[in-house]
């Protein structure tokens, strides 16, 4: 296994925002995105060195788009899951991209 990224700015492990459509608690969407998550994505980027953030992991978040917005702009590394086009998933890609 690799040694983590280390961020030559802050001294601190590179991270990854993983952007999907989670749903609530106990849906479909919800049970996908966390097998996604947990069977694809976290596994490959601790690979990597890098640390995955996420919207879905829980507790209840007084500013989520602030977050989400700091997220798009401050890791170093962003993975979507477009799967079935999901607006949000789309808007937040585009502006990583942009």
């Amino acid at each position: 296994m690799s040694e983590p990224r280390i961020d030559y700015k802050e001294g601190t492990k590179t991270s990854c925002f993983f952007i999907g459509k989670f749903g609530n608690l106990e849906s479909p969407e919800r049970k996908r995105y966390e097998k996604i998550l947990n069977d694809a994505i976290t596994p490959a980027c601790n690979e990597c060195g890098y640390e995955v953030i996420e919207m879905a992991q829980g507790g209840i978040m007084s500013d989520i788009n602030g977050e989400i917005w700091n997220n798009l702009a401050e890791c170093q590394l962003a993975i979507a899951d477009i799967t079935d086009f999901p607006p949000n998933v789309m808007y937040e890609l585009g502006a990583r991209t942009a």
